[in-house]
C-alpha cells in the first residue's frame, strides 16, 4: 500500500497528521505519498506518477465473490464502502443491491479509485 510522507523531511506521516522528526502537525499540502521497500527506505512519487499508471478497473468494480453477510467476522473488515454509481448504471446498480439484499449477500469486490 501507498503511505503519506512529509515532503520537507520524509519521513512518515502519523495520524493525526504528525509528523515524527519534526514533531509538528503536517498540512495536506506538505505530503506526498509514497511506498516502503523496507522500514528504512521508501520512494516518494509524485502525482504525475500516479496519473499515467494504467488502471485497469477505474471505472468498474470487480465482484470477486458473493458471501453470506452474517458469515464474515468484523474484524476481518479492512475498510467498508457504500458504492453508488453514475447515472448510466443505476438500473444495473440497483437490480444488483436489491438481488444480494433480498438474499442476505455482501459482495466482495476490487476497485481503484483517486
Amino acid at each position: 500500500p501507498f503511505h503519506q510522507y512529509h515532503a520537507d523531511c520524509g519521513s512518515r506521516i502519523q495520524m493525526p497528521k504528525w509528523c515524527p522528526v519534526c514533531e509538528r502537525r503536517v498540512e495536506a499540502t506538505e505530503i506526498k505519498r509514497g511506498y516502503e521497500i523496507s522500514q528504512t527506505e521508501h520512494v516518494i512519487l509524485e502525482e504525475t506518477d500516479f496519473l499515467s499508471l494504467p488502471l485497469k478497473s477505474l471505472k468498474q468494480i470487480e465482484v470477486v465473490e458473493f458471501v453470506d453477510s452474517t458469515g464474515i467476522d468484523k474484524r476481518a473488515y479492512a475498510d467498508c464502502y457504500f458504492l453508488s454509481c453514475e447515472d448510466v448504471g443505476v438500473k444495473a446498480f440497483t437490480l444488483l443491491l436489491k438481488a444480494m439484499e433480498s438474499v442476505n449477500l455482501v459482495a466482495i469486490a476490487k476497485l481503484t479509485y483517486r
